[in-house]
């Protein structure tokens, strides 16, 4: 009889032997999750239970969205049979995969409308995922429909959220954390009165606290939406010299690693974005992708360089 281990080995094998290149990497992913050591807490419930059922769930909306809904289907069969809990969105993108996009919109707007109280936060992730599926199956017109409320909701969403914290940084106009927290709420908005406001708190969390990374991170993205493409190199090279003496990378250090390296690229600084690229790849020397990035760039600076 196959244990529950066993059986998720035996479907990550499948996976793996199925799928091309570009989705391995979700699986080998999901295998490493899987393997963490469990982590109980008092009531001998393993803490690590919701990062494992969101990994699952993630290779199941991967495997959905390039066309393998057989195994996607597949696994989400053996995850719950094993006990792990596939989210709604992961399940969803499997029946719009099979040709049930009515279904799948039902499935997400059950989910809106399972919570009792009026939660913002569901409403609008939820139209969000049903304006995606729509898009994923070539239906824009109702795709567009759905990302119209998503942003009227998340408009007035925002608006409230400015107000509430804008009364914290009153009441602490000092702290830091206050400070970026401030400038990260206000970096979400559209209306560039918002966006050169968050440009003054973040730094103003900056003059508080030099090391605060995701105050760089926030004012590297108002920068960024600003079009501000050389302004937005030089702060995300101030971010990203605080993690210079680390030890390895996490995702959000390499995702930078490569934003940066496109940023030179586009303003033509080919020698820049394939050091930057190397820099990454010796932090994560079995990265493909991020190889096959760097020789394409190499490419287009040896092209340059003639």
């Amino acid at each position: 009889m196959n244990t529950p281990d066993k059986q998720l080995h035996q479907s990550f094998e499948i996976i793996l032997a199925e799928v091309p290149n570009s989705l391995s990497s979700y699986v080998e992913f999901v295998r490493r999750v899987h393997g963490m050591n469990p982590r109980m807490n008092a009531h001998g419930v393993n803490t690590l239970a919701p990062l494992i059922n969101n990994a699952y769930s993630l290779l199941v909306q991967a495997l959905a969205k390039g066309h393998h809904h057989e195994l996607a289907s597949t696994f989400i069969t053996t995850c719950e049979q094993n006990g792990y809990e596939i989210e709604v969105t992961a399940k969803a993108y499997v029946l719009a995969a099979q040709g049930e996009i009515d279904q799948a919109v039902e499935l997400v707007q059950k989910y809106r409308h399972e919570s009792d109280s009026d939660d913002t936060n569901r409403e609008c992730y939820s139209n969000k995922v049903i304006a995606d599926l729509y898009r994923f199956v070539g239906k824009a017109d109702e795709a567009i429909a759905f990302e119209i409320r998503y942003r009227i909701v998340t408009a007035e969403s925002l608006l409230s959220e400015i107000d509430e914290e804008r009364e914290y940084v009153k009441s602490d106009p000092n702290d830091s954390c206050v400070l970026s927290n401030f400038a990260m709420v206000l970096s979400n908005s559209a209306d560039p009165k918002h966006l050169c406001e968050g440009i003054e708190f973040a730094n103003r969390a900056l003059e508080s606290e030099p090391d605060n990374f995701f105050a760089w991170l926030t004012l590297c993205d108002i920068h960024s939406k600003l079009g501000n493409t050389h302004e937005t190199i030089r702060v995300l090279e101030a971010a990203l010299r605080l993690k210079d003496n680390e030890p390895e990378y996490d995702e959000i250090h390499s995702d930078n690693c490569i934003e940066l390296a496109e940023l030179y690229s586009k303003t033509r600084n080919h020698t820049r974005a394939v050091k930057t690229f190397k820099t990454l790849l010796r932090h994560d020397p079995g990265n493909s992708e991020i190889q096959k990035i760097l020789e394409s760039f190499e490419s287009c600076s040896d092209q340059s360089s003639n």
